[in-house]
């Protein structure tokens, strides 16, 4: 892959939730190249969906490079089948001149009838066709327990048709933008707007997303993030979101979505206590 314009955010580097939309493709290539339907027509019977995916945030990457996306069979289970993604800087690009692992991700998909939502089991010999060369996998990392008492921050939004796939259910990819958007919104319902953050000399760099899908909204449908800090260390944090239906409550997914902090050099460095204070609140 080529980094694209429109791939770059207001940072100057990729935006991370476009690296699931890399994810997304490399896995679609390497299902299809070994036989498997990945069917993105309007009346196709069936379509593959994230359930879960770990994805760890290492190097940035900017426009005019040029990636490489290393896909790996993790786990064969026939109806939620796991993989393995490493996303490299090819050679003799960037300051190190050399391979450098941007992303490393595990994500488990289920292959569904549109009509019912029943999973489709795959053919074992199929599955085992797949690469099994393993690249470097997201490190290891303990989901923190939920914090009920701790301030809650709410960010609703209706789901756009700009924003669903070919299943007419929202695409992984708006889904991650949504935690973005919910993120920055939370931190400015607390009083910590960007500009006070940078005021403050701090920054927060995401570093990884654990996540769990149960339901795609539909274009049209109301749903809302609650949001709240369920860990907080010296120099980094994890949020928990859950995106509800407005209509009625129910849970889509959930993600623990962690950070470090660092300073406006870029060194890591523990942000004011006055701001960890006001958005971990009380409920």
């Amino acid at each position: 892959m080529e980094i694209r314009p429109s791939d770059i955010d207001g940072y100057g580097h990729v935006n991370n939730s476009q690296y699931v939309a890399f994810i997304q493709h490399a896995l679609a290539r390497t299902l299809v190249q070994a036989g498997f339907n990945w069917d993105t027509t309007w009346d196709g019977r069936t379509i593959w969906r994230l359930v879960e995916l770990a994805i760890e945030y290492r190097q940035p990457a900017v426009y005019g490079d040029r990636l490489d996306v290393k896909v790996w069979l993790e786990g064969p289970d026939p109806i939620t089948p796991c993989f393995g993604f490493e996303i490299l800087r090819q050679a003799g690009q960037g300051s190190s001149g050399s391979d450098l692992s941007l992303v490393r991700a595990t994500g488990s998909w289920q292959q569904v009838n549109r009509e019912s939502g029943q999973p489709v089991p795959q053919p074992k010999d199929m599955l085992e066709s797949l690469p099994s060369a393993k690249g470097n996998s997201p490190r290891q990392f303990a989901i923190p327990p939920d914090q009920p008492q701790r301030r809650h921050f709410t960010w609703q939004h209706r789901v756009g048709v700009h924003e669903i796939g070919p299943d007419q259910r929202a695409q992984p990819l708006a889904v991650y933008n949504w935690l973005e958007e919910a993120l920055f919104d939370a931190c400015d319902q607390a009083g910590w707007t960007l500009e006070r953050r940078l005021a403050a000399d701090t920054l927060v760099l995401q570093t990884r997303h654990d996540t769990r899908f149960y339901c795609y909204p539909s274009a049209g449908e109301a749903v809302q993030v609650i949001s709240r800090v369920v860990e907080y260390r010296r120099l980094r944090g994890s949020w928990m979101l859950d995106l509800l239906r407005s209509e009625d409550g129910a849970l889509l997914f959930r993600d623990i979505s962690t950070g470090v902090f660092l300073d406006l050099r870029g060194k890591p460095a523990p942000p004011p206590a006055e701001m960890i204070s006001d958005i971990q609140g009380s409920n």
